[in-house]
């Protein structure tokens, strides 16, 4: 069973519209979202899973790209005021034009404080 008091669900949507006055091949609309959930695992770490996605279409040029993201991860409160957490994330993206196409892995350590 799932103790929901050490979980935590989180879900976003996202729309844009950019214009730009200079050069409007740029303009383009955008539309995503995502998913995160996170468990405390224990009483300093935390575990977490999450899912992007995002649409970009530049109607100018008539090109549209499709980016995904998935990554894990866990913090880990190492005093009241420091905390580590470490990520690894996928990416992959693919358009209209071959040149964009993109899949790549990322990890990441990352030393945080926080004054109270």
């Amino acid at each position: 069973s799932v103790d929901a008091r050490r979980v935590n669900i989180a879900t976003t949507a996202r729309w844009g519209q950019e214009s730009r006055e200079q050069d409007s091949a740029l303009d383009r609309e955008t539309l995503g979202g995502s998913i995160r959930v996170s468990r405390r695992v224990s009483p300093c770490t935390t575990a977490f899973v999450r899912l992007d996605y995002e649409r970009e279409d530049f109607e100018v040029i008539d090109q549209e790209l499709d980016d995904w993201s998935t990554g894990v991860g866990a913090s880990f409160e190492l005093r009241q005021n420091l905390r580590l957490r470490a990520d690894y994330n996928h990416f992959e993206g693919s358009g209209d034009v071959s040149a964009r196409d993109y899949d790549e892995n990322r990890f990441s350590l990352r030393l945080s404080y926080f004054s109270r």
